[in-house]
């Protein structure tokens, strides 16, 4: 992608942080990266002003 402001954001959601470093590690180049370690703390971050494009729940 060209721009930061044009990418998409993922929110990646893991209880295990080395499994959201790996994965931001590979996405964050092209996409803008949300992360949270519980339920909780995900359905925060989708109900917020800025949703995100896609979850993924690992």
């Amino acid at each position: 992608m060209n721009e930061k402001a044009d990418r998409q954001t993922v929110l990646v959601v893991d209880d295990i942080p080395e499994n959201i470093d790996i994965l931001r590690g590979i996405l964050s180049p092209d996409y803008k990266i949300k992360v949270a370690l519980n339920g909780e703390k995900a359905l925060k971050i989708a109900r917020g002003p800025v949703k995100p494009d896609i979850i993924l729940l690992i």
